[in-house]
């Protein structure tokens, strides 16, 4: 699942006074997003011009969604960070941000308890674009009933202060137009032991080259030396997009007790999820 989830802290205050005193305060909540969206990623190619994504409430209570396209950049330890937009629509097509490229709607919508609402998407390629992958994440907002708020008055200061966190998550949405591909190489391959946890865990760096993200699975197996295939290790669903051309990665190792590491063969593969066929796409070995 390459879903990217997103937080937001609104904090509105109101000073009484002639100082100028600016008080912030922050609250965090670890708490899921009531939203659930299917799919969690959604690619267009091969001249695919429209696509659906359904936006369901799981919460008893009615809420609002806003529905909006930011711009997501990965970095090589994985982590996405946000990015501001381009005023200029020919610098954000240039950076491959796909919102010129996407028309949706709706951008609103208030749904009741266990309802769903379909968002259509449709792609407006103009003629002369280049070609490539272009992307954007689609970022699903609860938007808070402003009657939960409350209103914080103090009446020793002065001050009205009202506390709302906002959450959402976000897919992405991937347009390949004209020829694109990727070609991957699993490097680095490095086994240590975490120094807090004391487990082994391999080190490795996946590269990508070309003008095509890919997403897919790490397995990772150890093979004795009768040939014997044990799967030690796995990361399920992980994204190397195409701001990046390489990425690092850190698997422990599980259902060891029984191995020798001294000894054997670890054996590295990254390949398509299974209901993408499951094509290996890159693979490696670390002798022990």
């Amino acid at each position: 699942m390459d879903i990217t989830k997103v937080r937001i802290k609104a904090i509105n205050y109101y000073v009484l006074s002639l100082i100028f005193l600016i008080i912030l305060l922050s609250l965090t909540l670890e708490v899921e997003a009531n939203v659930t969206v299917n799919p969690t990623r959604l690619i267009l190619e091969n001249g695919q011009r429209s696509a659906t994504i359904k936006l369901i409430n799981p919460d008893q209570e009615t809420a609002t969604y806003r529905i909006s396209l930011i711009n997501l950049e990965m970095k090589q330890t994985g982590d996405i960070e946000e990015l501001a937009i381009a005023d200029n629509r020919e610098e954000r097509i240039e950076s491959h941000f796909a919102r010129d490229l996407i028309r949706y709607s709706p951008r609103q919508v208030v749904l009741p308890p266990r309802q769903a609402q379909v968002v259509r998407i449709q792609l407006m390629i103009p003629p002369d674009l280049n070609s490539g992958e272009y992307r954007a994440h689609m970022l699903f907002q609860e938007i808070p009933d402003q009657g939960e708020q409350g209103n914080g008055d103090n009446a020793e200061t002065g001050i009205n202060i009202a506390l709302k966190t906002v959450y959402g998550v976000s897919i992405p949405i991937i347009i390949r137009h004209g020829e694109t591909g990727a070609e991957l190489e699993i490097t680095d391959l490095e086994l240590s032991n975490n120094l807090e946890t004391k487990i082994p865990e391999l080190a490795l760096t996946i590269i990508r080259t070309g003008n095509q993200s890919e997403y897919g699975d790490i397995e990772v197996s150890y093979f004795d030396d009768s040939g014997e295939k044990k799967l030690v290790g796995a990361i399920r669903g992980t994204a190397i997009y195409t701001d990046i051309e390489k990425r690092k990665y850190k698997i422990s190792l599980k259902n060891i007790d029984s191995l020798n590491l001294d000894k054997g063969v670890l054996e590295v593969i990254y390949k398509k999820i299974s209901a993408e066929g499951g094509e290996i796409l890159a693979r490696n070995e670390l002798k022990l």
